[in-house]
C-alpha cells in the first residue's frame, strides 16, 4: 500500500500533500457509499466519519453487510459505535494495529452520544 493504506493507485513514493490529497478524495468517496446503505448517519457527523474510517479500511461491501450498519439503520447508534471493537482480526487473528483503531473510531463513534439516553 501507499500513503495511509490505499492500494488503488501506482506504486510508488508520494509526496505528503499528494498523499493528504488521496486521503481526501478517497474519505468523500466513502463517505458516500456509507451514507447510500445507512443513509441515517448524514445528521450525526462524528458516526459518518468513523464509519466511513471502517469502511475505508474493511471495504464498502462488509461495512454495509455488518452489524454496525444494521445497528446504524435500526437507530442504534450507541450499538453501531459498539459494533466496531469486533473488527479486529486479519488473517483470523487478532491484529493490536486494528485493536487500537477499533478504539479511536469506537471513541470518535461516542462523540457526542454520551450526554444521550
Amino acid at each position: 500500500t501507499v500513503c495511509y493504506g490505499e492500494t488503488r493507485v501506482e506504486m510508488r513514493r508520494y509526496t505528503d500533500a499528494e498523499c493528504q490529497q488521496m486521503l481526501s478524495a478517497a474519505a468523500e468517496g466513502f463517505a458516500r457509499e456509507v451514507l447510500a446503505c445507512t443513509p441515517g448517519l448524514a445528521y450525526h457527523p462524528y458516526q459518518l466519519a468513523a464509519a466511513t474510517s471502517l469502511a475505508y479500511n474493511i471495504g464498502v461491501k462488509a461495512y454495509c453487510g455488518s452489524t454496525v450498519a444494521r445497528r446504524f439503520n435500526a437507530g442504534d447508534l450507541r450499538g453501531g459505535c459498539n459494533g466496531f471493537p469486533a473488527w479486529r482480526y486479519a488473517g483470523g487473528r487478532e491484529v493490536q494495529g486494528l485493536v487500537n483503531r477499533r478504539a479511536a473510531e469506537r471513541d470518535l463513534c461516542m462523540t457526542g452520544l454520551e450526554a444521550t439516553a
